[in-house]
């Protein structure tokens, strides 16, 4: 419910000169400052809390003086000025199918108006400014980052092309003094040393001669005669070698006669004697040498493997020797002979049929 109320500037009721003049002595603020104290007086209860219903407009009768002459009163409504909250639950109230008139300040212009268009149309107050700025400084961080991979690919490009030109370069330089050096000069210079023309260039490597190895002693006579008598006289099972702890008999030593078997025990006292031989002959390599046994046992599917024959490595000291020879037979039909080098660390299967045997080597390794 509205409410409108009356106030006048005068402080008097009668309209004589002398209250006149003596009016008049007090400045427009003084009259400005009662009429608010009034107004506001108005608005509040007397526990001096705002009331809910004053929001109707208050009048207020203005004295106007011309020429020392009292006037008529002259009325203008002036319309209250309310708090944000007092706003809203006015808002709220028309929501609720209520008529609340608010009437229009006079003190608001259309520069103001004007102002809150203007700033309305500002991308800084949109909600999106921020996701805007992000992705413009982003777009602008990937074109950097283009720029720069596409500058690093020139680069590496014009480093090929540059290295490319100059081998070309040397090459055509190399080529172009082969030619001066295989073709003569026209004049002769008196001051020009004649020099050999190489047949090809660059000169050939000088062959290095390599060491010949060399071959089995020939038996004489009478060494072949030696053997022919210990191999054809006497009991087969006589004992004709006892050295290196191995006993070799005559029926053993026989197998190396015609197309025999050879015996294992053969091999492994031939192998013993290539080993005393390079103890006691420093200008040939440091040999080891293991048993026949050694390859049976290790590939065994019972009590094989490394540690079946570990206590043969250590008694042989295999890391300090130059070479380790292996006899191997084949399938037990064929000997065969593994050489580990371990000057240029490699294992090497030799074979007088040629054929190969990975698995061996893999085994050794």
């Amino acid at each position: 419910m509205k409410q409108s109320s009356v106030f006048s500037s005068t402080p008097f009721s009668g309209h004589t000169k002398s209250s006149l003049e003596k009016n008049h002595i007090s400045s427009e603020r003084q009259i400005y400052q009662r009429l608010l104290d009034k107004a506001s007086s108005f608005s509040r209860t007397p526990t001096g809390k705002p009331t809910n219903n004053a929001c109707g407009p208050i009048t207020i009768n203005l004295d106007e003086i011309k020429d020392n002459h009292y006037s008529l009163l002259r009325q203008c409504n002036l319309s209250p000025i309310l708090p944000r909250n007092r706003i809203q639950r006015i808002d709220d109230a028309s929501t609720n199918n209520q008529t609340v008139s608010i009437p229009s300040s006079d003190t608001s212009d259309s520069k103001t108006r004007a102002w809150l268009e203007s700033i309305a149309e500002s991308p800084y107050l949109s909600d999106n400014w921020l996701n805007n700025l992000t992705s413009s400084y982003q777009a602008k961080k990937n074109g950097r980052e283009r720029d720069y991979e596409l500058a690093r690919a020139n680069i590496r490009f014009w480093e090929k092309q540059r290295a490319s030109a100059e081998k070309e370069r040397i090459d055509n330089l190399e080529q172009r003094l082969a030619c001066l050096l295989r073709t003569p000069p026209i004049l002769e210079d008196p001051y020009l040393v004649p020099q050999p023309i190489p047949i090809e260039l660059p000169y050939k490597p000088v062959k290095v001669k390599e060491p010949k190895v060399p071959a089995l002693p020939v038996l004489t006579a009478p060494q072949l005669a030696e053997i022919e008598a210990a191999l054809r006289t006497g009991s087969p099972d006589e004992v004709l070698v006892d050295k290196f702890r191995l006993v070799i008999t005559r029926r053993e030593l026989m197998t190396l006669t015609g197309t025999n078997w050879l015996s294992d025990m053969v091999i492994n006292f031939y192998l013993q004697l290539l080993q005393h031989r390079s103890q006691h002959q420093t200008n040939l390599p440091r040999i080891a040498v293991l048993s026949t046994f050694f390859y049976a046992k290790l590939t065994a599917p019972i009590g094989g493997g490394y540690s079946g024959v570990r206590r043969w490595t250590r008694q042989s000291k295999l890391f300090d020797q130059d070479i380790v020879l292996i006899p191997i037979h084949d399938r037990g039909m064929h000997w065969c002979l593994s050489c580990i080098d371990l000057r240029v660390k490699t294992i090497t299967y030799y074979d007088s049929m040629g054929s190969g045997n990975m698995k061996c080597l893999e085994q050794l390794m």
